[in-house]
């Protein structure tokens, strides 16, 4: 979809530097998830501290509230949590003395540490950076249940019509 929207914009000068940042991401986009998923095992400890939770509520900001949605639903199907997506509300939740789990840029300082659990992903471009969030939230989806002890590969009351025996 993206090289798609690329060719369709190459007529536009007023977008040229756009385009040529989006094509520079593509071309990181690989090795900056290789550097990633070597966080697997932080991500891990960090989900062994919320393994008794009853439910669970992921807040999206602008674009990335899509993702917070698609990985809401796949927390439900695996981890049998009940799991809600919100638009952002992370100053409430601080409010209410709550300890959020955040992902955001390895550069980012509107999250401290020390009122955070953060998962640092890194960044790229706007257009691209739910590739990258994404993958830190199913990672999220898959560590959460392990650590309830549940069998990810054949989670209960899935559709028949999407598991085969």
């Amino acid at each position: 979809m993206v090289m798609f929207a690329l060719a369709l914009s190459e007529d536009r000068s007023s977008k040229s530097q756009r385009r040529i940042d989006i094509m520079e991401g593509l071309a990181n986009i690989s090795e900056q998830t290789k550097e990633f998923l070597k966080l697997d095992q932080d991500i891990k400890k960090c989900c062994m501290k919320f393994k008794d939770l009853k439910s669970l509520l992921l807040l999206g900001r602008g674009n990335q509230h899509a993702t917070a949605l698609e990985d809401a639903l796949k927390i439900k199907e695996i981890s049998y949590l009940y799991c809600e997506a919100h638009l952002n509300a992370y100053n409430q939740v601080i409010a209410r003395n709550g300890r959020p789990i955040v992902i955001c840029n390895t550069d980012d300082l509107e999250f401290p540490r020390d009122r955070t659990d953060r998962v640092e992903v890194p960044r790229t471009v706007d257009a691209l950076q739910g590739l990258l969030n994404v993958i830190s939230l199913q990672l999220v989806a898959y560590w959460l249940p392990v650590a309830e002890g549940l069998n990810v590969d054949f989670p209960r009351n899935l559709a028949k019509s999407v598991t085969v025996e």
